[in-house]
């Protein structure tokens, strides 16, 4: 299994076929953090689904580490400009902190699991022989 940038515009374009999972790439700046939550707020008291929310909450269950942003980075899903790519887990963690989920409601169930369990793989690998390029 393999993660790849996904080539759609649309960042909650997420797609999981034949062990690759396509993720579209997210800018990662400054303000990123500022946004997403104004997004979950206007979300929670405007929209019936919970879209921005199931993509927050999928990209917090993906980064544990610097290692797992870093294995994003080099697929392209995130463009970062922030500097520490420590920070960028911190982000998506602080965010979700905040919010109230059941994944009973979420949109996005099936990549959850299925995520967590490529990127755990890929760093196995990584951590097994480090001259080799996985992506």
């Amino acid at each position: 299994m393999s993660i790849r940038k996904g080539s759609s515009n649309n960042i909650l374009d997420i797609q999981y076929a034949k062990g690759v999972l396509k993720i579209p790439q997210f800018d990662i700046h400054d303000s990123a953090e500022i946004v997403l939550r104004n997004l979950i707020a206007f979300e929670i008291c405007h929209c019936e689904d919970s879209y921005i929310i199931d993509y927050v909450i999928f990209m917090d269950t993906l980064l544990d580490t610097a290692q797992d942003v870093d294995i994003l980075v080099q697929n392209e899903i995130f463009e970062n400009t922030l500097l520490d790519r420590a920070s960028v887990a911190t982000l998506f963690h602080r965010v979700t902190s905040q919010v109230l989920w059941s994944s009973n409601n979420l949109l996005l169930p099936r990549f959850m699991s299925r995520g967590q369990c490529i990127l755990q793989s890929s760093m196995e690998q990584v951590e097994g022989n480090s001259e080799t390029r996985l992506f």
